[in-house]
């Protein structure tokens, strides 16, 4: 039997004759914890910009980012 394995990270393709930009995935997140609709996938040179920009996607809401299928830091919300 074949296994398939699941990239690590998204790669967006780039025009010809230039290299993937990684794509990470911004979900916002509801007070209980769950994801509360479709990601917003972000290109960014590392993860470091990626961290920067979703930082900026907050808009007062709890934001998780993900690489692939690795967790990398959530922004809680404003709300109290």
């Amino acid at each position: 039997m074949h296994s398939q394995s699941i990239p690590h990270r998204s790669m967006v393709r780039p025009p010809a004759g230039s290299a993937p930009m990684p794509a990470y995935r911004v979900y916002t997140v509801t007070t209980d914890g769950h994801i509360a609709g479709p990601a917003q996938m972000i290109e960014c040179a590392d993860e470091q910009e990626a961290v920067a920009k979703a930082a900026h996607l907050t808009n007062g809401k709890s934001v998780e980012l993900w690489d692939g299928a690795r967790f990398i830091v959530r922004f809680p919300s404003d709300e109290k």
